[in-house]
């Protein structure tokens, strides 16, 4: 009867380096179709029928319906639903050591997916009792487009001396994804044969033709200090804002600190054999989004 599942694709990447190491660039690319083509009913709970059920078929090939008497239950497969996606995935990471102590690092990416579906209810999945014929046949079309973006590049410090360790972190995040959807519907029909194609339906309506668009940025940075790996001290700070929410509300500063102390390491304890690790910390701060 035609139905199935059927997905293709491709996948490229790799990573390029400059000879002293210093700069990596790795671009992925992921390139996918599915092809869906099933019935919209989950016939699993048809398959129980009585010994002396009726012939599901008539000897011309058509449904029986035995005088109008018996509930066909392969009716539901007349119900045809049909999906095909695209969906284009690209990434690309940037690694470059700008000096011994600072590096920065730069993730980037896009993806672009498009789904044409359509539903085809006939009459023939109805008992001819109820009076159904092309006229009531329905078809739904629908077309959702979805792009988005994102840019996430972050500049990175790290430095050591003696038993000192400092590292810092500065980053944003800008990010972006729109929405196209347009959902059709078309009813009566003169012929079912006609059904294939939304043209031929003597009503058509457009049941959603939208446009969603989402934006979100955020400003953040770290800072970490380490004493000897026993006494850390780290702070965070962040700046989120969304266009999910108002124009007066769509800004949210975040922050923490906290402290460490790693106890276990201490020369009192090292050799302590019924303590393996042992760790104390306590953080102030604000989370959410």
């Amino acid at each position: 009867n035609g139905m199935g599942y059927k997905r293709s694709g491709f996948n490229l990447s790799n990573t390029y380096s400059t000879e002293d190491r210093k700069l990596k660039i790795s671009p992925t690319i992921y390139y996918t179709v599915q092809d869906n083509n099933l019935n919209d009913a989950d016939l699993t709970r048809q398959i129980l029928l009585a010994p002396n059920a009726p012939a599901l078929y008539n000897p011309n090939g058509q449904l029986n319906w035995e005088n109008n008497t018996f509930a066909n239950p392969l009716a539901k497969l007349e119900n045809k639903y049909s999906s095909k996606i695209k969906t284009l995935t690209s990434n690309m990471n940037v690694d470059y050591q700008m000096f011994e102590d600072w590096s920065l690092k730069i993730n980037a990416g896009y993806t672009l997916t498009e789904q044409n579906e359509s539903r085809l209810n006939p009459s023939t999945a109805f008992n001819p009792s109820t009076g159904a014929n092309s006229s009531t046949s329905v078809r739904y079309d629908g077309v959702v487009v979805r792009d988005s973006w994102i840019i996430e590049p972050q500049l990175h410090w790290n430095k050591r001396w003696n038993n000192h360790k400092l590292s810092a972190l500065a980053g944003m995040t800008v990010e972006e994804r729109k929405d196209q959807i347009l959902r059709l519907q078309g009813n009566d029909f003169s012929s079912n044969d006609l059904i294939g194609n939304l043209s031929n339906a003597k009503v058509q309506k457009v049941l959603e033709d939208n446009e969603v668009q989402y934006r979100y940025n955020a400003f953040f940075g770290r800072f970490n200090y380490d004493y000897s790996g026993k006494y850390i001290v780290n702070l965070t700070a962040r700046r989120d804002g969304s266009s999910r929410f108002g124009p007066q509300k769509r800004f949210a500063n975040f922050g923490a600190v906290g402290a460490a102390w790693i106890f276990s390491k201490e020369s009192f304890l090292e050799n302590t054999s019924w303590l393996n690790f042992g760790k104390l910390r306590m953080s102030l701060g604000t989370a959410g989004s």
